[in-house]
């Protein structure tokens, strides 16, 4: 799948400027350059399942309850692999439709429309989850219906299909000096010399935002077990539905299937193929494991996450062995012991305030010694591409545990992904000793590296461009 640009050519309706994260409020929806939203009259979400290809349809309608027209920019939270495939905005008896183009291809169009006096809007991504749009012309009293569609894929974690329909754009933990130079963006938080565009990823809060949403999901294919740990799922027959009343955190839809080796789908430019390969056996443990255990118990992991962090690192570390030896870092620091020493030292500390959780310097600082790590975090920071190369630098499998409501699910894939590891995510109501299990076996023996020989296929564009263990 591609991850192109949009690009809108229409005259005095799509705003000129690129909108950056810095406007970007803590709910999705429609926001005036104050940071004021726009009421939401209406908002629906379409989920079309298919194997593990999903499309969503998301549609919401604002209203400009003032006396003059006014320019105003759409946010609206994406899945950290997501494709933005189309993009409608009717305003009045006009409808504007974007259109899908290449990086290269956007720019070139773009500059050719402003050397035509058309207006024109070129929309770029700060980070891969999420969509901003400005939108210029809204007329006094007026409405606006925004049509919103992205591709994404559904993945596999212990037995069951998975989707996360984000909801919230979460606040990030921003490091380092503020640099004095003049901001790029107008977020809560200044540049850094560590987040060098943190006033563009630091979104403001915005208590009048939000509105309840619609949610359906339908099932092209057979499936049965649908729930969801989040939600209140009414099902029926292939379909199901519920109603966020806030849409403030995150929606999680699992679901069984039938096993099935691929799927296809035709387009004008050849298909889209979707290949499912399963990892080999976990093997039978051997000796004694040795793991580095990092925590995360700052103000962004507190709440559902925190009350899901201390069961969980009791069930991993009560499943250990005594020949086990632990070491802990990041909110807690514990020289390599016993689980059981471990647990005893962690439960009579967790409920001591901590302070920020700096995920880059806490890598940076990791003395694994070989071992894996397991990490538990909700990975809100701002400084994600400077993590991953920590991350990376260590030279050990990674396993993750994310959890919070709305956590950065897109960095907590790649940490994995870059290093060998294993992602997975908890939430309240989860069967935690069945995730501790599969960690523990995880980090005692990583699955093989899989690879794919296309053979005389004519595969391009191949997401992920690496495999995941």
């Amino acid at each position: 799948m591609l991850r192109p640009l949009l690009v809108a050519c229409v005259a005095l309706v799509i705003g000129a400027a690129p909108a950056h994260a810095a406007e970007l409020p803590r709910y999705g929806g429609l926001y005036t350059a104050a940071n004021q939203p726009l009421p939401m009259l209406d908002s629906k979400v379409t989920v079309s399942v298919r194997g593990p290809i999903i499309e969503v349809v998301v549609t919401q309608r604002f209203t400009n309850r003032t006396d003059q027209a006014i320019e105003a920019t759409y946010v609206f939270p994406l899945p950290p692999d997501a494709a933005v495939s189309a993009m409608s905005i009717k305003t009045g008896t006009k409808t504007i439709r974007g259109a899908i183009a290449k990086r290269d291809e956007a720019q070139r169009r773009y500059e050719e429309a402003v050397r035509a006096g058309v207006t024109a809007a070129l929309t770029d991504q700060e980070r891969p989850d999420v969509f901003t749009q400005t939108v210029a012309g809204i007329a006094p009293r007026g409405t606006v219906e925004i049509t919103l569609r992205y591709d994404a894929m559904a993945h596999f974690y212990d037995g069951a299909w998975a989707f996360a329909v984000p909801m919230v754009v979460a606040p990030r933990y921003v490091p380092g000096v503020a640099t004095a130079r003049p901001t790029t963006g107008t977020g809560r938080a200044p540049d850094t010399d560590r987040a060098p565009d943190a006033s563009r990823v630091t979104p403001a809060g915005s208590p009048g935002a939000g509105g309840a949403t619609q949610v359906t999901i339908r099932f092209v294919d057979k499936v049965w077990d649908v729930t969801s740990p989040t939600h209140e799922l009414a099902v029926a027959g292939p379909q199901a539905t519920f109603t966020d009343p806030r849409s403030d955190h995150d929606a999680v839809i699992r679901w069984k299937a039938a096993p099935a080796s691929g799927w296809v789908e035709h387009g004008p430019e050849g298909g889209f193929a979707a290949v499912v390969v399963g990892s080999t056996p976990v093997p039978p443990r051997k000796g004694a494991l040795r793991c580095l255990l990092v925590l995360d118990r700052s103000a962004t992991s507190r709440g559902d996450a925190d009350a899901i962090a201390q069961p969980l690192v009791r069930q991993l570390l009560g499943g250990m062995s005594a020949s086990d030896r632990i070491a802990v870092t990041g909110s807690e620091a514990l020289a390599w012991s016993p689980p059981a020493d471990v647990l005893r030292a962690l439960d009579q500390s967790w409920h001591r305030a901590t302070g920020p959780f700096d995920l880059t310097r806490v890598l940076q600082a990791a003395r694994p010694d070989g071992a894996p790590i397991v990490i538990i975090t909700s990975a809100l920071v701002a400084d994600d591409r400077a993590a991953l190369v920590a991350a990376k630098k260590l030279g050990v499998p990674i396993h993750v545990i994310g959890v919070g409501p709305a956590p950065a699910r897109g960095l907590l894939t790649q940490l994995a992904t870059v290093t060998g590891g294993t992602v997975r995510f908890a939430l309240p109501g989860d069967d935690l000793p069945a995730i501790a299990r599969s960690v523990v076996a995880d980090a005692a023996s990583p699955p093989p590296p899989l690879a794919v020989s296309w053979g005389t296929l004519a595969a391009r564009e191949v997401v992920p461009g690496a495999l995941p263990r």
